[in-house]
């Protein structure tokens, strides 16, 4: 073997080989490839520190048995730690049972740990079971939920659909994983009415318990806010129907835990706090890692930062020493959480490539790869 590396630990991490080879993975004995095989300079498996597969380059394309039946593999497959694949790169089109129908997918599929689909790609106009029911869809990347049922899209033809405020013209819609509607997208604008007022909508966008939560404007309208009276072309709602942000007609100069600002999109918490917002212009603000230039941030309800883009690249310090970043997530207690590298970097013996996510625990222990969580808002462990 040449081109090894080893995890700090001293456990092997990759290496590799000079001609294809079989060998044994969670998915039956397949032929890797040999040397290096791209310009990443990727070998032909890699391995978990705990000595299970991470990922393996097959040397052509290979029929391998999958939770969803037997499927031509083209090169890439990767894994969870358990074994299960995660994300496995199509030879040709494969056509696939789901609870939404029979789906013809391309390119890659993406797996939940249960061996359940996450996403891929429709070949084409599709038709596909919703739970208000079967509708062609356009061709796109569609997004499932666990439970195999689609989070939605845009119809090739609009659809008269019942919704929480009675029957809708949509063009679009998504779904919540309990089923109930997310997002109706309509064919026409409509007026709407809630707790804060009337609204002319786009977009209808409603939480679990069928509440209108916020919506896209048909055009900019002055609304009442946390923030006072702001002109705005997409408002948020809360629980109980007020306004508690959105985005914003042109930027403005808002009070935030760090000063004015000026915010083209703004959120606040359930007291009337700021919250999150995106900054008009990147805008050099004091952080725990220094000062730094950025032009997203959110903070936690102690008015300590929670998490920030940066505008560029920029180098910070970390417990791995001093990196290039594009974004970093912190603690509630101004520690370093997690981060957007912007440059290749090797820790513990692995390398990790712009625009991975890599954190630590509290005390500054590397953990490994995080992920964004969309409905914690927050960035996790990756398994």
């Amino acid at each position: 073997m040449f081109n090894i590396s080893f995890y700090e630990s001293g456990k092997f991490w990759t290496g590799g080989i000079a001609e294809p080879q079989d060998i044994d993975t969670p998915l039956g004995k397949l032929k890797i490839c040999g040397k290096l095989f791209d310009a990443l300079s990727h070998n032909g498996v890699y391995f978990f520190e705990n000595g299970k597969i991470q990922e393996i380059n097959l040397s052509e394309p290979q029929i391998v048995d999958t939770s969803i039946g037997k499927i031509k593999l083209k090169d890439k497959i990767h894994f969870y730690k358990s074994g299960k694949p995660h994300r496995i790169n199509l030879s040709e089109p494969q056509i696939v049972n789901t609870p939404s129908g029979k789906l013809k997918l391309v390119h890659d599929i993406v797996f939940y740990k249960s061996g359940k689909i996450r996403n891929g790609c429709l070949a084409g106009n599709q038709l596909i079971n919703t739970p208000v029911g079967k509708f062609e869809f356009i061709k796109e990347k569609p997004w499932f939920y666990e439970n195999g049922k689609i989070k939605g899209g845009h119809f090739v033809e609009s659809h008269i659909i019942e919704t929480p405020v009675g029957k809708l013209q949509l063009k679009g819609i998504y779904f919540h994983e309990n089923e109930k509607i997310k997002i109706g997208i309509l064919t026409k604008p409509q007026v709407f009415n809630v707790p804060s007022g009337r609204f002319k909508l786009s977009t209808i966008c409603f939480n679990t318990n069928k509440n209108i939560i916020g919506g896209a404007l048909s055009e900019p309208q002055i609304v009442n806010t946390p923030a006072g009276r702001l002109k705005m072309k997409d408002i948020s709602f809360d629980e109980i129907g007020k306004i508690n942000g959105g985005i914003l007609n042109e930027p403005k100069l808002l009070n935030s835990p760090v000063g004015k600002l000026e915010f083209k999109w703004v959120y606040y918490d359930k007291n009337g706090k700021f919250k999150e917002g995106f900054l008009n212009k990147p805008k050099e603000i004091d952080t725990s890692l220094g000062k730094l230039k950025l032009n997203y941030i959110s903070y936690y309800e102690n008015k300590n930062i929670k998490q920030i883009n940066l505008s560029v690249m920029q180098s910070v310090n970390t417990p791995a020493g001093k990196i290039k970043v594009k974004g970093i997530s912190f603690y509630n207690d101004n520690k370093i959480k997690c981060c957007i590298i912007a440059e290749q970097v090797k820790i513990k013996g692995r390398k990790y490539v712009s625009t991975n996510v890599i954190g630590w625990d509290k005390k500054g222990n590397f953990l490994g790869e995080f992920e964004w969580d969309d409905f914690k808002r927050d960035y996790i462990l990756k398994n």
